[in-house]
């Protein structure tokens, strides 16, 4: 996939890769806090304390969130952006041509910006600041840090189109950032790759992916985050998301992770489930399904998106380099053997037991302790998986029994008997077989998202819905 420079623009941690801000890389959607000049209380519409905690939790019902915990759904709030469109009193008056603007406000502009408005017909933001001098680099040298992240400057242009409100998130592919779009005229997140041709590479992947699944879902019935544009800036991938709003991890945070009630979880498993067979029938792997990877679309009702296809790839074209949040990685990923769709049905059991009980389901500090937490839930995975790992010697001995792990402060541990039903304590039979059948050792045993969606725990949820 080539990424044009022009300003053409295609229309329409353990609990993974570098934190950002709290808790984990996948805020970059995440709406702003309130502040204090909108203090208002936001009332929330999605009940997340279990019945047995709260007896008067429920679905339909609104809580309200104290205001350093509230979010604004940003689609129903007055937008925050300035009117100013430019630099000076002398303004322009935007859109213009480019032409134009070259020709009647050059002084408004870098020498280097003015080199790029020839790649653009219409220019719909300037930013507000007159630059102090007019530097001669064409390179773009000094954009950049040292990491080759793209330096923000709130207010700032992006294609001459978005303004920069704030920064949502940092990650190891580089940061997302808030924007207005002043040709659209409504908000969104852009996710700016690192200027680093690994992670340039990969986003074309990324970009790959995300354009085959908007063009198989126009609707965007399969609760997967909307691409909306891309481009090439100042020698960085920019990719155009719908602003959503906070993450499930965000949400557990919340609810002082208490967990949420079943009646919850099962919305948000029929959803997920749908797009993991959604994405499944067009032969792709998300590769890191994550509390913080799953958005609510707004605060008013218990409606998601995955976001973050950062680490996906074909079932033809898997490899063996990092994928997973450790907390939700599969065991054949920590084993080194073959891996394909069932790894994702594994995250989502995890994830399942995480909103249940409000902390992780197997929470280890290294692969090899991820492993023995495993084993002390599921018991020994089968002889012949391990005698397929070229990592057997790490984790195993000779005799198949599992090797103690170097943990904090170097204790060594080795597993400890939990079983699913214990840390569940449900009283749902059909949840808690859901679960042990999502977390089978064996992925050819696991649950398709496809009979996932047959079980009964889903199934009779369903019913019970369409009843009320």
């Amino acid at each position: 996939m080539e990424i044009k420079r022009k300003a053409y623009i295609s229309e329409d941690t353990p609990r993974g890769k570098k934190p950002i801000g709290s808790p984990g890389v996948s805020q970059f959607y995440m709406q702003e806090t309130v502040t204090k000049s909108q203090s208002k209380l936001v009332k929330y519409s999605i009940s997340i304390r279990s019945p047995e905690k709260s007896p008067n939790a429920h679905i339909e019902g609104s809580k309200s969130l104290k205001k350093q915990n509230s979010y604004n759904c940003l689609s129903n709030s007055p937008p925050i952006y300035t009117s100013a469109h430019t630099r000076s009193k002398q303004s322009p008056p935007l859109p213009l041509a480019s032409k134009e603007l070259i020709d009647n406000y050059r002084a408004l502009l870098r020498i280097r910006e003015e080199k790029e408005l020839k790649d653009y017909e219409e220019i719909y933001y300037l930013g507000n600041k007159v630059p102090e001098t007019r530097t001669t680099d064409e390179n773009f040298e000094g954009y950049d840090d040292d990491n080759g992240n793209y330096k923000i400057r709130i207010r700032d242009h992006i294609a001459f189109r978005y303004e920069i409100l704030n920064i949502l998130g940092k990650g190891t592919f580089g940061q997302v950032v808030k924007c207005y779009d002043h040709k659209r005229k409504e908000e969104v997140a852009i996710k700016i790759i690192k200027n680093k041709k690994s992670f340039h590479n990969q986003a074309v992947i990324e970009l790959k992916i995300l354009q085959k699944l908007r063009q198989n879902d126009p609707e965007n019935n399969y609760n997967v985050v909307k691409i909306k544009n891309y481009f090439l800036f100042r020698k960085h991938i920019c990719i155009t998301f719908e602003l959503l709003s906070i993450n499930l991890y965000e949400l557990l945070t919340q609810n002082n992770f208490e967990g949420l009630s079943l009646t919850l979880i099962h919305r948000f498993a029929v959803q997920l489930l749908v797009c993991l067979q959604y994405i499944s029938k067009h032969r792709i792997l998300h590769c890191d399904l994550k509390p913080e990877n799953i958005l609510l679309k707004n605060t008013e009702k218990p409606l998601i998106n995955v976001i973050d296809f950062g680490s996906s790839c074909t079932d033809t074209e898997t490899s063996n380099f990092y994928i997973q949040s450790r907390f939700y990685r599969a065991p054949e990923v920590i084993l080194g053997i073959k891996y394909s769709f069932p790894i994702d049905m594994w995250s989502l059991g995890c994830i399942l037991v995480e909103l249940c009980t409000g902390f992780p389901l197997f929470a280890g500090e290294s692969e090899h302790h991820q492993l023995l937490c495993m084993i002390g839930v599921l018991g020994l995975p089968p002889e012949e998986m391990v005698s397929m790992s070229p990592k057997r010697e790490d984790f195993f001995y000779n005799n198949y029994e599992p090797k103690p792990a170097i943990v904090k402060k170097n204790s060594i541990q080795s597993f400890q008997r939990k079983g699913i039903e214990e840390i569940l304590a449900c009283d749902n039979g059909n949840f808690v077989d859901f679960i042990r059948r999502c977390l089978e050792w064996v992925p050819e045993k696991r649950l398709k998202p496809l009979e996932g969606l047959e079980h009964p725990w889903i199934t009779e949820g369903l019913k019970r819905k369409s009843k009320n």
